[in-house]
C-alpha cells in the first residue's frame, strides 16, 4: 500500500514539541474541528460556570444565540438505534459508502466489532440509517459522558451516504435530548460534514465560546 499512497498520521503534541516533529519530517496539514450543540442553554451556562468561573464565561452565557434549526428529512430515510448490525448487510452498505471518502479506515463489520460494539469499557451508542428499500446507507456512533453531575453526547464516528447525512445527524440530536444531555459534539475533518452539521445547528466551537464545553 505504501507504495502507493502517501500515508497520513495524527498526532496530538504540546506547543514545545512541534519543532521536533517539524525536524523529524513531519508536515503539518491542519486539526480537528470541533462542533458544538446546545440542547439546554441553562444547564450549559451552570456547567460552564462551574468549570469556568470567570467573566469569559459570563459573557458567554449573556451572549448565547440559538443554535439549532428546524431541518425535516424528506427522502425516506428511516434511522434506529442500538439493533444489531447484521454483517452481511453492512459490509454491502459499506461498500457503496466508502467510495464517498478519498481516505479513511475501512469500516468493516469486524472492524466496528473490535471498535464500538465489543468495547470492554464503553457502552457506545448507534444508530444505523436504511433507505427505503432497507438498504443501509449511514452508521453514526456517539457515547455519552459526564461532567460533575452532567450530560454530554460526543458523536466519535459517523459514515453515511449524503442523502443520510442530516437524518442521522438529527436522530442524534434526540437520542441526546432524550438522555438528558446539556450538549452534543463531535470532531470533524471531512468537509461536507462541516456543512451538514452546521446547518443542523453546530457551531465550530474555535469560533464561539463553545469550547469551554
Amino acid at each position: 500500500v505504501s507504495g502507493f499512497y502517501t500515508l497520513p498520521l495524527a498526532a496530538s503534541f504540546s506547543d514545545a514539541a512541534y519543532p521536533l516533529y517539524l525536524k523529524n519530517g513531519w508536515e503539518k496539514i491542519g486539526r480537528y474541528r470541533r462542533f458544538v450543540a446546545i440542547l439546554d442553554w441553562k444547564k450549559t451556562a451552570e456547567l460552564t460556570a462551574l468549570l469556568y468561573p470567570s467573566v469569559r464565561a459570563s459573557l458567554f452565557q449573556r451572549n448565547h444565540v440559538n443554535l439549532l434549526h428546524n431541518n425535516f428529512n424528506d427522502n425516506g430515510i428511516t434511522v434506529r438505534w442500538n439493533e444489531p448490525l447484521k454483517r452481511k448487510a453492512w459490509n454491502q452498505g459499506w461498500q457503496a459508502m466508502r467510495s464517498r471518502f478519498g481516505m479513511t479506515a475501512d469500516r468493516s463489520w469486524e472492524y466496528l466489532s473490535w471498535r464500538f460494539f465489543k468495547h470492554p469499557f464503553i457502552a457506545y451508542k448507534y444508530a444505523i440509517a436504511c433507505d427505503p428499500v432497507g438498504t443501509i446507507v449511514g452508521l453514526l456512533v456517539l457515547r455519552i459522558e459526564r461532567a460533575r453531575r452532567f450530560r454530554i453526547a460526543r458523536i466519535v464516528d459517523i459514515v453515511s451516504r449524503p442523502d443520510a447525512d442530516t437524518p442521522l445527524i438529527q436522530s442524534a440530536i434526540s437520542f441526546a435530548r432524550k438522555y438528558g444531555c446539556v450538549a452534543i459534539d463531535a470532531y470533524l475533518t471531512y468537509d461536507e460534514y462541516h456543512k451538514r452539521f452546521a446547518a443542523c445547528g453546530f457551531r465550530d466551537a474555535r469560533k464561539h465560546e463553545l469550547h469551554m464545553i
